[in-house]
């Protein structure tokens, strides 16, 4: 009897669903393989992105070049230039000192919150007098001292003693040894620790990441040399011109990650879904005995793969959204999330049905007098019988020779025996159990392999 056309849909996902219940434990080992592939491969790919995204929004709030060495006069012409787009004075104090044990030193640069992001004042307001400073709330705890607005802090400059007042704070927490001291222009200007240092202008240019990393780098020096400033003092940001030259690098990454990853998936999927059919002969002899045809019994094993999609690929999301917002929160961009989210649902759909699509079509070649006999090797009738001839033979040898009493039936003379007689099996086990390792320690390694302090040097 042929099925229902208007209700084959319906039927087949009902016939899938009960195939997948009925055998759990490869049900729960192919799901495992599907969630284990998709997150790992998801959450590497949002974790390049991540990255690159980390280090986008850092740039964007960073200088492009740096000139070293100019007079207040040059800023200003820097400042005046039509290809720049921001430029902050910047005057540090390399000589340090040293009051109650405690390190700091001496650096003018205003408070800006974005484009060039110098400091931000959480409490008070930024320094305008002469004796007037902004610190952070570290130094008063290294100094054992209240972190109040308004408070008098006399500090050690070397041989003299100078007397400030505390106009605000920052909540930065350094950790470093030495503590920066933020002044005012005025004692940039006339103290005598920093009236005879030079200035550094911090300039971004307009338009530049839109620059070729030639366009960008000629647009340095020509403002260098309209401004009368020497070669040598010019120094550019390596991370953002090493932006404009290497865009596609981690979209290679990526690609080469998530086709390793989804090969050791397939091969697993495919492992599970072949021993699935051929331990399945008899089931599906009957579906085709009772008039099921195999284009339904290939939609079938598909509808399985399907199911197992569903379900794992929610959990793949959760958890891969989940992880790359705990390892990398600065990167973390809901909209990558959606957008890759979604072309990693296609694609783990698309590897799934690709890997599943061989068992199937070797299931719907499966003919019920092969199925009667539960005899299936996936070669056709001709392959059974040459089978049946070396069966029969091997057993009127059997009938020659007498079996060695000596030998005993060990578990592991058995394991071997049965392997034997089902090694095309054996051997899927065998590739499917090793790809599912590699898939765990290419997790585990990935994870334990990054070093933060690496990285950030």
């Amino acid at each position: 009897m042929k099925l229902d056309r208007n209700n084959n849909g319906k039927i087949l996902l009902r016939i899938a669903k009960n195939n997948l219940i009925s055998r759990p434990l490869a049900s729960i080992f192919s799901l495992l393989s599907i969630i284990l592939a998709t997150t790992l491969a998801l959450t590497v790919t949002l974790y390049l992105t991540g990255t690159k995204e980390a280090e986008k929004r850092t740039l964007d709030n960073m200088q492009h070049v740096m000139y070293m060495n100019v007079t207040e006069e040059q800023v200003a012409e820097i400042a005046a230039d039509e290809k720049t787009e921001m430029t902050v004075p910047y005057k540090p104090c390399e000589t340090e000192f040293e009051t109650d044990g405690v390190r700091f030193s001496f650096v003018y640069y205003d408070s800006i919150k974005e484009g060039i992001k110098t400091y931000i004042v959480s409490e008070g307001t930024v320094p305008e007098e002469y004796n007037e400073i902004v610190v952070d709330k570290a130094f008063m705890d290294a100094l054992g001292k209240d972190a109040v607005v308004g408070a008098s802090l006399s500090l050690s400059l070397n041989g003299r003693t100078e007397d400030f007042i505390i106009c605000g704070y920052t909540d930065d927490h350094y950790t470093m040894l030495t503590h920066p001291v933020r002044v005012s222009r005025a004692f940039a200007d006339q103290s005598p620790e920093m009236k005879d240092l030079p200035y550094t202008a911090l300039v971004r240019l307009k338009d530049a990441s839109d620059m070729p990393v030639s366009t960008f780098t000629t647009a340095v020096y020509q403002i260098a040399l309209d401004c009368g400033v020497n070669r040598a003092d010019v120094n550019i940001n390596g991370k953002f011109e090493e932006s404009l030259q290497n865009g596609g690098v981690s979209f290679y990454v990526t690609l080469v990650l998530s086709t390793v990853i989804a090969l050791a998936c397939g091969i697993v999927i495919y492992s599970i879904f072949y021993l699935s059919v051929t331990s399945r002969v008899q089931q599906i002899g009957q579906f085709l005995t009772i008039g099921m045809t195999q284009r339904q019994v290939k939609k079938m094993i598909r509808r399985e793969g399907l199911l197992l999609n569903i379900v794992s690929v929610p959990v793949s999301l959760l958890i891969s959204g989940i992880l790359s917002r705990l390892l990398l929160p600065d990167g973390w961009d809901l909209k990558n999330y959606f957008l890759l989210g979604a072309v990693f649902c296609i694609f783990s759909v698309a590897v799934v049905q690709l890997a599943i699509g061989k068992p199937a079509s070797i299931a719907s070649k499966v003919s019920p007098i092969e199925a009667s006999r539960s005899s299936f090797s996936g070669q056709g009738s001709a392959s059974n019988r040459r089978t049946g001839c070396r069966k029969k033979a091997s057993l009127k040898h059997s009938d020659r020779t007498p079996v060695n009493p000596r030998r005993s039936l060990t578990p592991l003379r058995l394991a071997e025996m049965t392997n034997r007689d089902s090694r095309r099996k054996w051997r899927f086990t065998a590739v499917s159990l090793s790809f599912g390792g590699i898939l765990f320690m290419i997790a585990a390694v990935w994870m334990s392999a990054w070093d933060d302090e690496a990285y950030s040097r």
